[in-house]
């Protein structure tokens, strides 16, 4: 929930007049306010914030590259609804944090055309290749896709499990709802004029001239090309 921050009370301004408002706080500003001011009493404009948390544990600046960078108040800061910079660990990432609690987000990753996939969720270890962090989340059996619902804003490494195959995705910025996609390839094998080929993928097993490795995928009786 959004929480009051400011309550401005404003007192010697010529009465019967809209005045425009805004609150900056923690190198952020808030949407304008539009206000009648009174000729009784005085004038109350009230300012809201947004919990942001993020429980990433590397380098986290908020501002933009024009404006500066300014240190984030970890785990979590209130901050003025709108479009934020965030430059985590180096990385500029620009999203829209909503008038509520901006803590957790669904982290969808998609696989379309493949089914059976294992999916695990895992906290960044910030090296290429591998993800060794702590396990945060899993998902078995998945068709097309896996949905990580409900997820701490984060980085995160993803590891997908397909047979004998492991796609590791490394280095996912979750601040809020997140998708990943463009995982998937295409290959093509043509043997134009010959019909009942069966054709199998392997991942590799470095020895040229053998085909070892685990399998990945088969297609039996096919003519002229295989997809």
């Amino acid at each position: 929930m959004a929480q009051p921050a400011v309550m401005a009370l404003f007192q010697g301004i010529v009465p019967s007049y809209d005045r425009t408002f805004y609150a900056s706080a923690d190198h952020t500003s808030s949407p304008l306010q539009t206000a009648t001011v009174v000729e009784q009493g005085d004038s109350l404009v009230t300012f809201t914030t947004t919990k942001v948390a993020i429980n990433y544990s590397g380098s986290i600046n908020h501002g933009s590259a024009n404006g500066g960078w300014y240190p984030f108040t970890k785990p979590a800061m209130e901050m003025f609804a709108g479009t934020r910079t965030f430059l985590i660990n180096g990385t500029q990432v620009t999203v829209t944090v909503p008038e509520c609690d901006f803590s957790t987000g669904d982290l969808t990753v998609k696989f379309p055309g493949i089914g059976g996939v294992h999916a695990y969720l895992k906290k960044s270890d910030g090296v290429n290749g591998v993800a060794n962090g702590l396990q945060v989340a899993s998902l078995t059996w998945k068709n097309d896709e896996a949905i990580f619902a409900d997820v701490p804003n984060d980085v995160y490494d993803i590891v997908l499990v397909k047979g004998a195959q492991t796609k590791i995705v490394d280095n996912v910025i979750l601040l809020g709802d997140k998708t990943v996609d463009g995982l998937i390839a295409t290959l093509t094998v043509e043997f134009h004029g010959i019909g009942g080929v069966h054709t199998y993928a392997k991942m590799p097993d470095s020895v040229a001239g053998t085909a070892g490795g685990g399998a990945l995928k088969s297609a039996p009786g096919r003519t002229t090309r295989l997809n």
